[in-house]
C-alpha cells in the first residue's frame, strides 16, 4: 500500500527533528553513553512506527473519499462488476480448511469409504488449491470479545482498531434495504428500515441482535434503489404493481384461522367483511396477481436473453424451454431421469398438490416455507452464503408471495463434509414442522435410496405439514405408494449460451456468461467462477483480525455464483407456473368463490402421512439402512442439536431442553446487522435487474404471518423446571458449549446473522453451518434434559467420541467431577475454566489421533431416576457408525415404553473412570 506523501514528510519532518535533538545534546558528551543511546533509538522506533501506523489509516480513509481503494479485479468480467482481487491476503495464510469434507466428497465419488482421523473445519482457508474447501468459515468455536469505535458503540465490546487489506470502500455503512414507503433510507448499523415497524429487537442485547428484514412485519425491498423516473420508464415498459384494498380499514383485524387444524376454516365461516368474501377486491386483486407471476416469469427469461422483448417471434412455450417442466405418467411406467436440462420433473398429481398448498397459503394468510438439507456444494461454499440457490429463490420469489399475502422463508441448512443423515432423523425439528417443499441436495457425501428415503419419510411424517418432495430415491414408490408429491429438479442449462471466446461474451446475457464453456475458455471461465469479498471498510467497526481479500472453499467441484442463480431460478420458475396455475383456478371459479376441496389441507396431509406410517416396509429403501433402528422409517422422531443452521435454533438447541444452571458463555458477533451493502450480491451496474421489476409499485402491505410471528416471539416461554428424578443425580459443572457466535441467529435463512466472531477472517461471509456442541470429559458430571412427549420409546444419541484429550476448558486444572475442592484443592475460577475455545485449538484437538477408551471407562445413563450402566466394551459394542463422522448410541428402544401415551421424561448422562483424558461431544438428541 502506498503511503501518503504528506503523510512521508510529517514522518521526515519528525525524524529529522529527533535527529537534531540528538546531535545537539551530543555535543555535551551526555547522549554518548550506551544507555542513552538505547533508549533514543527505541523512542525513535516508536516515533516511526506510529506515524506510519496514522499513515495507513489516513491512506485508507482518504481511499475511501476519493474512491480509489478498490483491489483489483478479478479478470476481465470482475473489472466491470467492480468485483474486489480474486489474491488472498498478504496477511493470510495456508490452512488446511476444508480437507476432511473434501477428502470425504472425493472418497465417495470413487466409491471408496473410510472412517479416517476427523479433523473440522477450522476458519482459516485459502484458495491456493482448489481441490480444498473452507467448509465452514465459523465451523467451530471461536473467541468473544468485539470491536466498534468509541463514537458508534454498535458491537458488544471495546477493542483497538486494525489495518484490514485493502478491499471496497463504501462511504456509509448501509444495507440494501427499502422502507415500506418506496423510498430509500441509508441504515445505519443496528437500526430498522425507517418505517418498518420491528418486534422484539430491543429485547435482544449487543452482539445477538437479527436483521431489520428479519424481525419487520413487511416485505422489505432488497433490489437496488431507484428514482422515480427509473420506476415510472420501468412500469410503462413491464407494468408494476398498482392494487390497493380501497376497504382495508374495514377488514377483520382477528386472526379467525387460528381455530381450526392447519388454518382450514370452512368458506362460511369466514367473516363476511374478509376480502376473500370481497367479489370486487377479487376482480382487481386476481387480475393484479395474475400479471405479476406473468412478469415475474419473463423477467426471470430475460436475464438469460429470452424475454418477449428479446425474441419477439416465439411464443412463451418455445421461450421458456430451459424452464419447462416434464409430467411424468407413472402409471405408464415412465420414469424419473438421472439428469434433465430444463426445470425437471413431476406428475400431474404431485404439481396439483403444490398448486393446492400454495392455494392454502394465500387463502389462510399462512405461511410458505421451502427447506434445503445437503452437502458443502449445496450450501454454497465458496460463495456468500446469500449466493446459495436456496437463498438466491427466497431473493427472486419472497416479493411475489409477499404482494400474495403469504409470508416466505426459505433455510439453506446445508453442512460441508457431512450426508443429511444426522437431520434426517430429526427433521420435523431441524428442518422445521411446517414445510411446504423438502428438498434433498447431498450426493456427493451420502448415494442411495435408503439414507435419501429416510430423509423423504422423516420430513413428511416429522412435522405438521407433509411438504412436497424434491429429491432422489425411490420417489416413484413413495408417491404410488404413499400418495407422496415428489419432483426431480433439473439444470435449466437449455437456455445457456456458450462462452466460447472473450470477443462474444458481450453477446451473451450477464447471466448465462462463463456457464458453458468451450475448452478454449476453460481458464477464462474458472476466473469468473465466483464474485465475492471478505470485508468492505465501515466507519463504525475494524475487524482485529485482518481479513481475507476472498471467501475461501472454491474448490473445482463447488458451483460459483452464477450457477447457484440458475438453480435457485430454475426452482423458482417451477413455483411461479404453480402460482400461475393457482390463480388461473381461482379466477375462474363462480363468483370468485374457491371450495373448501381445492385448498383445505389437513385431509389431505393426513393421507399420506398415514400410507407413509404404514407403508410395506419392502418398499422403498428406508427399512435398508444398516444400524438404523427400522422404527424410524415409520415413526416421527424429535431432536434437539447444536449444529447450526436448523429451524428456529432457539427452541431447537440442546441447551433449551437442560434442567439446571450450566453456565455456558455463549459468545456474541463482534458487530449487529446490518452489514454495509455487498455488490456481489447484487448484479453489477448497467445489467438488468430482476428485482427492479418484481418490486417496482405500490407500496408492499404487512402480512398477518409476520405480525403473528413476530409477536408470539415477545412472549418469551417460560423455563421448564420439573422436581429431579433422581435427588442424587444433579447438574454437572464441567461442560463446555463449542458453538458459534450468536448461535441462535443461524436459523440458514436469508437475514441470518451469527458467525461473526472475533477470529473470523472473512466476516461476510455469512455461513451458517457449525459443527457445535457441548464438550464433555469424566470431570463433568451429569447432564439433565427434559424429552417432551415421549411416546414410542426411542432415545438416541450422538456422541463425537474422537476429540482430543484435556480438550474440555470447562474442567480445567480439576482432578475430581465438578471441580470439588477436597479432590483437586483447588478450582479454577469461572473465568478461567470458561475461556476461549478457538479454532485454532480446536483444529488442533481434532487433528490429533483420538485418545483410546481407558480400561475404567463407564458411561452411565438415567431415565426417569433410573441408572444403567455401560463398561468400556459394552459402550464401544452399541456404537453405530451409522456415517464416517456420524456415531449413534440408542438408549432406549422399547414400543411399550409409555404404553402408548406421551409422556415428559427426564434424561441424563455421565461418563467416568478417564479424568480429562477421554473427551467427547455432544451433538444431538433424538426421541419418539
Amino acid at each position: 500500500m502506498e503511503r501518503n506523501s504528506d503523510m512521508d514528510a510529517l514522518v521526515n519532518s519528525h525524524i529529522q527533528r529527533t535527529r537534531g535533538t540528538v546531535r545537539n545534546r551530543g555535543e555535551h558528551g551526555v547522549l554518548c553513553r550506551p544507555s542513552y543511546l538505547f533508549m533514543t533509538v527505541l523512542l525513535l522506533v516508536v516515533f516511526v512506527a506510529t506515524f506510519l501506523t496514522e499513515s495507513i489509516e489516513i491512506n485508507i480513509n482518504l481511499k475511501k473519499v476519493d474512491g480509489s481503494g478498490d483491489s483489483k479485479p478479478e479478470s476481465s468480467e470482475a473489472k466491470k462488476a467492480t468485483s474486489p482481487s480474486s489474491k488472498p491476503s498478504p496477511s493470510s495464510k495456508p490452512s488446511t480448511t476444508g480437507e476432511d469434507a473434501n477428502s470425504y466428497e472425493n472418497e465417495v465419488a470413487s466409491g471408496k469409504f473410510s472412517i479416517p482421523n476427523v479433523e473440522d473445519d477450522p476458519a482459516n482457508a485459502d484458495n491456493s488449491n482448489v481441490e480444498r474447501d473452507v467448509d465452514n468459515i465459523s465451523d467451530s468455536t471461536v473467541p468473544g470479545g468485539g470491536s466498534t469505535s468509541e463514537e458508534v458503540p454498535v458491537s458488544p465490546s471495546h477493542v483497538d482498531e486494525a489495518v484490514v487489506p485493502e478491499t471496497l470502500v463504501q462511504d456509509t455503512v448501509i444495507d440494501n434495504l427499502e422502507s415500506i414507503s418506496n423510498n430509500r433510507t441509508p441504515v445505519s448499523t443496528g437500526d430498522a428500515p425507517s418505517k418498518s415497524p420491528t418486534f422484539g429487537a430491543e429485547d435482544l442485547p449487543p452482539g445477538f441482535k437479527k436483521h431489520p428484514s428479519a424481525i419487520s412485519d413487511v416485505y422489505v425491498r432488497r433490489g437496488k434503489p431507484l428514482d422515480d423516473a427509473e420506476k415510472a420508464k420501468l412500469a410503462d415498459t413491464w407494468g408494476s404493481w398498482t392494487f390497493v384494498d380501497q376497504n382495508a380499514n374495514n377488514r377483520p383485524s382477528a386472526d379467525f384461522y387460528a381455530d381450526y387444524p392447519h388454518r382450514d376454516i370452512p368458506f362460511d365461516k369466514i367473516p363476511e367483511t374478509s376480502w376473500q368474501k370481497d367479489p370486487a377486491y377479487l376482480a382487481s386483486f386476481l387480475p393484479e396477481a395474475q400479471a405479476l407471476v406473468e412478469r415475474a416469469m419473463e423477467a426471470i427469461l430475460a436475464e438469460y436473453g429470452h424475454s418477449k422483448f428479446d425474441e419477439p417471434q416465439m411464443d412463451f412455450e418455445k421461450r421458456s424451454d430451459m424452464f419447462s417442466l416434464t409430467m411424468l405418467d407413472l402409471e405408464k411406467g415412465e420414469k424419473f431421469p438421472k439428469t434433465a436440462s430444463n426445470a425437471g420433473c413431476t406428475t400431474k398429481r404431485s404439481f396439483d398438490g403444490l398448486v393446492r398448498r400454495i392455494l392454502h397459503a394465500i387463502m389462510s394468510e399462512d405461511t410458505f416455507n421451502f427447506v434445503m438439507g445437503g452437502h458443502s456444494s449445496a450450501a454454497g461454499h465458496g460463495n456468500h452464503f446469500q449466493q446459495s440457490y436456496t437463498l438466491q429463490f427466497q431473493k427472486v420469489m419472497e416479493p411475489i408471495f409477499a404482494r400474495l399475502g403469504v409470508k416466505l422463508t426459505s433455510r439453506n441448512i446445508g453442512m460441508g463434509g457431512l450426508g443429511t443423515l444426522h437431520n434426517s432423523l430429526g427433521a420435523g425439528s431441524i428442518y422445521g414442522s411446517e414445510l411446504d417443499i423438502l428438498m434433498w441436495d447431498s450426493g456427493m457425501t451420502e448415494r442411495g435410496a435408503p439414507i435419501v428415503d429416510l430423509f423423504s419419510i422423516q420430513g413428511m411424517i416429522g412435522g405438521s405439514r407433509v411438504p412436497f418432495i424434491i429429491a432422489e430415491g425411490s420417489l416413484a414408490e413413495l408417491h404410488t405408494h404413499a400418495g407422496a408429491d415428489v419432483g426431480k429438479l433439473g439444470t435449466g442449462m437449455r437456455g445457456i449460451q456458450k462462452t466460447d471466446s472473450v470477443k462474444t461474451l458481450e453477446q451473451i446475457p450477464w447471466a448465462a456468461r462463463y456457464m458453458d464453456c468451450s475448452p478454449e475458455m476453460r481458464t477464462e471461465c474458472g476466473n469468473n467462477k465466483y464474485r465475492g469479498t471478505c470485508w468492505i471498510h465501515r466507519p463504525d467497526f475494524n475487524p482485529k483480525l485482518a481479513q481475507k481479500a476472498v471467501p475461501g472453499g472454491r474448490a473445482n467441484w463447488h458451483p460459483g455464483d452464477r450457477s447457484h442463480q440458475l438453480e435457485g431460478r430454475v426452482l423458482a420458475f417451477l413455483v411461479l407456473r404453480a402460482i400461475k396455475q393457482a390463480l388461473d383456478l381461482w379466477a375462474s371459479a363462480e363468483n370468485y368463490r374457491l371450495p373448501d376441496e381445492y385448498w383445505h389441507v389437513a385431509g389431505y396431509y393426513q393421507s399420506i402421512r398415514s400410507k407413509l406410517i404404514s407403508l410395506n416396509p419392502a418398499i422403498g429403501g428406508c427399512h435398508q439402512n444398516e444400524g438404523i433402528i427400522q422404527r424410524a422409517c415409520s415413526t416421527a422422531m424429535k431432536s434437539r442439536t447444536e449444529f447450526t443452521p436448523r429451524n428456529n435454533p432457539s427452541e431447537t438447541s440442546i441447551r433449551s431442553i437442560l434442567k439446571g444452571n450450566y453456565d455456558f458463555k455463549i459468545l456474541p458477533n463482534v458487530y449487529d446487522p446490518p452489514d454495509v451493502f455487498v455488490p456481489d450480491l447484487s448484479v453489477p451496474d448497467g445489467v438488468f435487474e430482476y428485482l427492479a421489476v418484481v418490486e417496482n409499485g405500490e407500496d408492499f402491505q404487512p402480512e398477518l404471518s409476520r405480525v403473528q410471528r413476530f409477536s408470539s416471539t415477545r412472549r418469551l416461554k417460560s423455563t421448564h423446571h420439573r422436581s429431579l428424578a433422581n435427588p442424587s443425580i444433579t447438574p454437572g459443572k464441567g461442560w463446555f458449549f463449542t458453538g458459534n457466535s450468536a448461535p441462535d441467529n443461524c436459523d440458514g435463512t436469508y437475514d441470518s446473522f451469527c458467525g461473526r466472531s472475533q477470529d473470523n477472517p472473512c466476516l461476510l461471509y455469512g455461513h451458517n453451518d457449525g459443527r457445535s456442541g457441548l464438550l464433555f470429559d469424566s470431570l463433568s458430571g451429569w447432564l439433565i434434559m427434559d424429552l417432551v412427549e415421549l411416546k414410542e420409546g426411542i432415545i438416541i444419541l450422538k456422541i463425537e467420541d474422537w476429540h482430543g484429550a484435556k480438550s474440555n476448558k470447562a474442567t480445567e486444572g480439576w482432578r475430581c467431577e465438578n471441580g470439588s475442592a477436597e479432590c483437586s484443592g483447588r478450582r479454577l475460577s469461572s473465568a478461567i475454566r470458561r475461556g476461549n475455545y478457538t479454532s485454532t485449538q480446536l483444529d488442533r484437538n481434532l487433528k490429533a489421533k483420538p485418545p483410546e477408551y481407558c480400561e475404567k471407562f463407564v458411561f452411565e445413563y438415567a431415565i426417569d431416576g433410573k441408572v444403567t450402566q455401560m463398561k468400556k466394551d459394552e459402550f464401544m459394542k452399541k456404537m453405530i457408525q451409522a456415517q464416517r463422522v456420524v456415531q449413534l448410541w440408542v438408549l432406549l428402544d422399547d414400543p411399550n415404553f409409555s404404553s402408548g401415551d406421551p409422556k415428559d421424561v427426564e434424561l441424563a448422562f455421565r461418563i467416568t473412570g478417564c479424568g480429562r483424558e477421554k473427551t467427547m461431544h455432544l451433538t444431538h438428541v433424538y426421541w419418539a
